[in-house]
């Protein structure tokens, strides 16, 4: 080779490695989005919105990774990724999860350390969207949507049973009686069809129907719950106990029974505004509000699902990016008209409100200026230790005030490790 193409030869060389090199370095950078949803309409608005987000020219793209519902072994799961620094750059999971263990395992990166306090202080948000994510000066993640829970009615058995099922109820005193007349029973004894029953709602295992008597179940001073002080909680056990005696401690509601119509009403969310049209296209369905006692507010339980920022992201500044683009009105409205679940976004929401014409959503959606949802730990350890002193009360084993008592005092452990004595 002659020393002109030697030469020829190492300038080609040095332009390739100088455009390979400058090509690396002016490499996209890529977020990974773990979501955590089920359900077409759900994946399908997603894809859009991550879609709509990579053509928008921020300088980085999204890589969307569907996991389902990341609960229960999937959490496990999630958890020992995120501790091994091999997560995701953004994780859409429940707002309990997100504080709950971003509080005893710092799991997640707070967003007041990327996001400036003026930008999270101005977000406008719905309360419990808010509630769930943010305690004590720290955002654990921020709410994509939210719930709201009603009474879901059986149109064709209120009528059998000589009742409007558009109605209402002035109180839970009438509902209460409106649960009886519904409620057959064979020449056995045994319930042909149920009119109501506490158990086996969607309403967070019962411990709800404390809030809906207006019991003030947590003291955030304190960071303490208040079960066993608060005289409205124990109205509330004793009305549950009420049904125990009326109709056997093994009564309960499942979506199973109401689908089926032997269940003539059933506590859910609005998932199923979206649902029961397309899966049981017969039922003949009606909503009306939760029943609360007379004097006492409206009342309804939201959850939350949303994004958060694992503490192995790599990319964390990007994410909060992504993070307050999924907050943004429009994102959130169209979402709502994708999937028809609830916004968190407060003007979202003012603008989906106008937009609905089905009653019965909007029953539900009126709802949630008195929504309440979980303090701190009462998902995954109040809840739990709640449900089995209920059961043991249901049995008579135990009072309704020391069910109450003995539920603080099971929890008690785990607020005096996370807060302090």
């Amino acid at each position: 080779m002659t020393k002109r193409a030697k030469r020829l030869l190492t300038i080609v060389t040095i332009w390739l490695f100088t455009f390979i090199c400058a090509g690396v370095g002016q490499a996209e950078t890529v977020i990974e989005f773990w979501y955590g949803e089920t359900g077409d309409a759900y994946v399908n608005a997603m894809n859009q919105i991550v879609e709509r987000f990579n053509n928008s020219g921020r300088g980085f793209k999204v890589n969307i990774t569907h996991k389902g519902y990341i609960g229960g072994a999937q959490l496990d799961q999630f958890l020992t990724t995120v501790v091994s620094g091999v997560g995701p750059d953004v994780a859409y999971i429940d707002g309990t999860t997100a504080m709950e263990y971003g509080i005893t395992h710092n799991i997640v990166i707070p967003l007041n350390e990327v996001v400036p306090p003026a930008v999270l202080s101005g977000l406008n948000l719905l309360p419990v969207p808010k509630d769930a994510w943010y305690l004590n000066g720290t955002w654990y993640g921020i709410a994509m949507r939210t719930d709201s829970r009603g009474i879901y009615i059986n149109e064709r058995l209120f009528e059998e049973a000589g009742l409007n099922p558009r109605a209402g109820w002035k109180d839970i005193v009438e509902f209460d009686q409106i649960a009886a007349r519904l409620t057959k029973w064979d020449a056995s004894g045994k319930i042909q069809i149920l009119g109501f029953a506490p158990k086996g709602n969607n309403f967070a295992g019962e411990l709800a129907w404390l809030w809906a008597f207006g019991a003030k179940l947590y003291d955030y001073q304190r960071n303490r719950p208040t079960l066993s002080t608060e005289p409205k909680a124990l109205a509330a056990m004793n009305w549950i106990l009420s049904y125990a005696q009326k109709y056997g401690a093994t009564a309960r509601t499942s979506d199973s029974m109401f689908r089926n119509e032997t269940l003539a009403m059933y506590l859910t969310s609005t998932t199923q505004l979206e649902r029961y049209p397309i899966e049981v296209p017969d039922l003949r369905w009606w909503v009306e509000p939760i029943p609360v006692p007379a004097g006492e507010k409206p009342m309804t339980f939201s959850s939350t699902r949303g994004p958060a920022i694992p503490v192995c992201a790599k990319y964390p500044k990007e994410a909060a990016e992504f993070i307050l683009y999924l907050l943004q009105a429009d994102v959130q409205a169209f979402w709502f008209r994708e999937t028809q679940s609830i916004p968190a976004n407060f003007d979202a929401f003012k603008q989906i409100l106008r937009e609905v014409r089905d009653p019965r959503t909007r029953t539900m959606i009126e709802q949630l200026p008195y929504a309440v949802t979980y303090p701190p730990f009462f998902a995954k350890v109040v809840r739990p230790a709640f449900e089995v002193e209920v059961e043991r009360m249901r049995k008579m084993e135990i009072t309704p005030s020391q069910a109450l008592e003995n539920v603080e005092r099971a929890s008690l452990e785990t607020f005096e490790q996370a807060f302090g004595k």
